[in-house]
């Protein structure tokens, strides 16, 4: 009796634990979010929701989700909760809460119980109207430099008219540099706003950790410095500056883009798996912009791969010799994959079919690869989903700006 009663007391303990850890991921997700259950009842409330109701948690939770979110006595046509309790599947949606005046993308993935039953949903938003106003004055911008080249071109002489056309080149590359610079820093500083939360939860534990504390900043630090490194050279790629270039290995480039990307994969619910053969050339290149590149990659995977069930989302990373003169990096995933006849168009700058998407992510990457001597193509991956490939070549064969 005395061994099972010490059993069961370990047993509790680890489960208080791990649920301590989960309500402490819970709370340091930039993010709003909430765990509602099968009645459209707020369980949890996280700080980023609180904050963003200018209210205490406890004033959120034990209310239904509609009442609090649309002032509403009912679901909505379409909620993502409702759809999941039916169906059991994740639920992606691009919705206007009314009482928080923003329009959020909000995806709601379903949680189980031990036996396998819907207990509820963990619902995340993140407010893109920042994106989408960026985005509107963009289009509004290219449809500008459209309407006046067109206006101009039968009444103005041909020297008058090359100016003009270098001027709306120059309009079109401020665009797509603003468009470029908004996508590319995304991810740094949503890191250093995660690092800033757990910092100051660690500081209000009691004693303070300070050991973990100073991790955090030195990882604020560090996103910081690569913040600027990423705004440096993305000026420089659309300027057509010369390339700075070192010998990169690739082991080290994809296992550190995949360590600064835990918190993504983690909350993708995603596996994502590195392959890199051992004897593998060094090529030349930046190794900022080449970083940038597998950055963009893996995200968009991981965005693809959210349309699966939980615990099937697969991205794999691999990279192996091709003969002596190339190096190939592939990125395979099990979303829905990329239909041929848009494999081109996936390229091309501001075109997008994700809500809160901009558009710039292949873009830029195609780019960054051609300035590298390389390719960067899409296909088909042998489970279905979306194949990248990118050859670069060994030694660096860096094109001319």
């Amino acid at each position: 009796m005395g061994k099972a009663a010490e059993g069961e007391g370990v047993a509790e303990g680890e489960q208080e634990r791990s649920d301590h850890l989960l309500r402490e991921l819970f709370e340091a997700n930039p993010d709003p979010a909430a765990f509602l259950n099968r009645d459209h009842r707020v369980v949890w409330a996280n700080r980023a929701l609180a904050r963003a109701f200018g209210c205490r948690r406890e004033e959120l939770e034990g209310r239904f989700c509609y009442e609090v979110f649309h002032k509403r006595d009912s679901p909505l046509g379409g909620c993502p909760h409702s759809l999941l309790l039916a169906d059991g599947k994740e639920h992606v949606d691009e919705i206007h809460i009314e009482t928080l005046g923003a329009l959020y993308w909000l995806s709601a993935t379903p949680v189980y119980g031990k036996s396998g039953e819907v207990l509820g949903s963990l619902h995340v938003a993140r407010d893109v109207s920042a994106y989408k106003a960026l985005e509107a004055a963009l289009q509004r911008a290219t449809d500008e430099v459209a309407e006046q080249a067109t206006a101009r071109v039968a009444d103005v002489a041909s020297q008058q008219l090359r100016r003009e056309i270098e001027h709306l080149d120059q309009v079109s590359r401020m665009a797509q540099l603003s468009a470029a610079l908004a996508h590319e820093l995304n991810q740094p500083l949503a890191a250093m706003h995660c690092n800033a939360l757990a910092a100051g939860k660690l500081l209000e534990k009691s004693p303070p950790d300070l050991a973990e504390a100073r991790a955090a900043l030195a990882d604020i630090v560090t996103c910081a410095k690569r913040a600027g490194e990423v705004m440096s050279r993305t000026k420089a790629l659309f300027k057509g500056e010369a390339l700075q270039v070192q010998p990169v290995r690739m082991r080290p480039l994809v296992e550190g883009v995949v360590k600064l990307l835990r918190q993504d994969i983690a909350l993708a619910g995603a596996e994502v798996t590195c392959g890199v053969a051992e004897e593998l050339p060094e090529i030349v290149g930046d190794p900022v912009q080449l970083q940038q590149v597998l950055i963009n990659l893996i995200r968009n995977a991981l965005e693809a791969v959210r349309q699966r069930g939980a615990g099937d989302r697969r991205v794999a990373v691999t990279a192996e010799p091709l003969g002596a003169s190339k190096v190939r990096l592939c990125l395979e995933d099990n979303g829905p994959g990329i239909s041929e006849e848009m494999r081109e168009m996936v390229f091309l700058p501001f075109f997008t079919e994700k809500s809160d998407g901009m558009g710039m992510g292949l873009a830029i990457s195609r780019q960054i690869v051609k300035r590298h001597g390389g390719t960067l193509t899409v296909g088909r991956a042998a489970g279905g989903g979306a194949r990248l490939e990118v050859l670069l070549p060994v030694g660096g064969a860096v094109a001319a700006p």
